[in-house]
């Protein structure tokens, strides 16, 4: 289940700025991006 809204990735093509994961890795990728 995801948590947040989908309507970026179905309205805009995947760029070199993304992270597409399978799993939820949210958390620690918010914590990485912190410092």
């Amino acid at each position: 289940r995801i948590d947040e809204d989908l309507k970026y990735f179905l309205q805009n093509s995947i760029g070199n700025h993304h992270l597409i994961c399978k799993g939820d890795y949210s958390e620690i990728v918010r914590e990485f991006f912190k410092w």
